[in-house]
């Protein structure tokens, strides 16, 4: 078999067909990939080229691609290829597309040249950030996604990035770790070189989870002697690699005949000598059995890896969204039960008693620490004499402000003592709503009523904080404490102020406010509400939960449809 098209497109169809319901309901879970790494100019875009049977990937002396490039082929009608851009920052997003007309390995040469230039460093690295796709569609092509990785780089040349070497391991480590679990590769090594010293050798090392799923590829191996092929792939064999190691030529033939001319010449070296026959016969030589090896490899992998793994996430993502059904609570379906009625009155209850607990403990701590007369209008640039807890101001400083008669002192302490207690009583307000908001009260799980999503409630519950609020039976209390505080602790002299035992008054306010925040419960009559409004219980979450349901509906049509595609098919 010279290509994949005949092998894989069956497969494919169903693929292509759930590819959207796969990255929308799985977090960018994708079809397998065939990724080939190695050394730079070791032959990899020219051996993937064989593989997909068209010239795709920059060529050239140095190294030639300095971004990620995936090439998805599919067969079917022709159509014009789409070139896109996509980020890897924080998952894979595309950013750019556009139709190609023309030479695709232009195109993509020039696309990879642009992202290049817009490099923050004027220096030459690779773009770790960004993958270029190609998707051809046509009848010759084969049904198969292709990775080709930047080359490793020993050492940069004339205008590179001083650490490109590093540049290029790291990119190649990160995207064979991205890539393990949806991937088979292909470790690709230049005849001729030592195996202990190749940078493809010291990836392997580190990244052993990808052996058993990994092809090696001897390239160039035209530049080689017969006795030198046969050692080095004995020697590939270091690297225990699960699929196999196959030799390729890359030399171009003496006629222009693009790839199949370059397939034909291939056949014919590797049949010129004994050795060279014997290891083509042996299905070890030549890129037409390692596609069909590939082939191979790529349906076992499909069934006993990618769709297992597949099928996993697919029942781990339905968790997830059966556990996002029941946070959003029982649906309504009509009118309000009673049933709902009741959970939900008990919900704002349990809620009611959080906040008024929260705001008692919160009174404490702000009280003892907020300030009764307000700072703006204490006498300034006098001398503040403190006798214990009593202040003593001169008399002309307060009567520049206007504050030498009792009724301006009271007046200041008034408004200091409302400021405080009404900063105090809007506390249960806030914790009450939070609470029901986030459905959390105290870090314990509401009941399923989930109140949340009840918006017009929740007005409702805050209209009725207001409704307690609007009494004066709080401002009554704060004037008379003012009023009997003045009488015990104020004094006039000839030439000061004096308020003795001034801390008390704050304490007073504090056991003030506790006994009104022990008080404090609004009134709850859901029932009469739900009868006043008809849309009391207008369910907010209605969209969030058909979305919720529509991808539980997406993983059951791909598991239905990978588990009726392989079933069918034989181990």
């Amino acid at each position: 078999m010279s290509n994949l098209r005949d092998a894989l497109s069956k497969y494919f169809e169903t693929f292509d067909s759930l590819r959207e319901e796969l990255n929308r309901t799985l977090d960018g879970w994708d079809t397998p990939v065939v990724v080939v790494f190695g050394p730079q100019n070791a032959g990899k875009s020219t051996l993937l080229e064989r593989l997909a049977m068209m010239p795709l990937f920059p060529k050239g002396e140095g190294l030639c691609t300095r971004v990620p490039i995936r090439i998805r082929l599919r067969s079917g009608v022709d159509q014009a290829p789409e070139l896109g851009i996509y980020s890897r920052e924080g998952g894979e997003e595309r950013i750019d597309s556009q139709t190609l007309y023309g030479n695709v390995e232009h195109s993509v040469s020039k696309i990879m040249a642009n992202l290049m230039s817009i490099q923050k460093s004027g220096a030459r690295g690779v773009r770790s950030d960004r993958l270029i796709q190609v998707e051809l569609r046509g009848p010759r092509y084969p049904n198969i996604d292709l990775l080709d990785i930047p080359g490793l780089v020993v050492a940069p040349g004339p205008g590179d990035a001083p650490d490109l070497a590093e540049q290029t391991y790291s990119l190649a480590k990160k995207v064979i770790k991205e890539m393990h679990g949806r991937a088979i590769f292909l470790a690709v090594r230049e005849a001729g070189h030592d195996t202990r010293q190749s940078l493809t050798t010291r990836l392997l090392s580190e990244c052993p989870e990808i052996r058993p799923i990994s092809f090696g590829v001897l390239t160039k191996c035209d530049r080689s002697s017969d006795d030198k092929i046969v050692e080095e792939l004995h020697a590939s064999t270091e690297w225990d690699l699960g699929l196999g190691y196959f030799a390729t030529m890359n030399k171009s033939p003496q006629t222009n005949g693009g790839l199949d001319a370059l397939r034909a010449a291939e056949q014919e070296w590797f049949a010129q000598t004994t050795v060279r026959r014997e290891l083509l016969e042996s299905g070890r030589a030549g890129s037409d059995h390692l596609v069909q090896h590939l082939a191979d490899a790529y349906h076992d992998y499909l069934k006993k890896t990618w769709v297992p793994n597949t099928l996993k996430e697919i029942e781990r993502s339905k968790s997830l969204r059966n556990a996002e059904l029941i946070d959003l609570g029982v649906p309504r379906g009509g009118d309000p039960t009673p049933e709902l009625i009741d959970a939900v009155t008990q919900t704002i209850e349990l809620a009611h008693r959080f906040a008024r607990n929260c705001a008692m403990e919160a009174c404490i701590q702000f009280s003892l620490s907020a300030k009764v007369w307000r700072g703006e209008d204490k006498p300034k640039h006098v001398d503040v004499a403190r006798r214990g807890a009593d202040l003593a101001f001169p008399l002309d400083a307060f009567i520049n402000l206007g504050l030498d008669e009792k009724s301006g002192i009271e007046a200041q302490l008034r408004d200091g003592a409302t400021a405080l207690t009404q900063s105090v009583m809007e506390t249960p307000e806030y914790y009450l709503m939070r609470a029901l908001e986030n459905d959390r009260p105290g870090g314990v799980h509401l009941e399923q009523a989930r109140v949340a999503r009840f918006k017009r409630l929740l007005a409702r519950v805050l209209t009725s904080c207001g409704t307690q609020a609007a009494s004066g039976h709080l401002a009554d209390e704060i004037e008379s404490l003012i009023e009997s505080f003045l009488q015990r602790n104020l004094e006039y002299s000839s030439s000061e102020v004096t308020l003795r035992g001034f801390d008390r008054i704050r304490h007073e306010l504090i056991t003030c406010c506790l006994r009104e925040l022990s008080l404090w419960s609004p009134p709850i009559d859901v029932e009469a509400w739900a009868k006043e409004d008809p849309f009391l219980f207008e369910d907010s979450s209605a969209p969030e939960r058909a979305a919720c349901i529509r991808r539980l509906n997406d993983l059951d049509h791909a598991r239905t449809w990978l588990n009726r595609l392989f079933a069918e098919v034989p181990a």
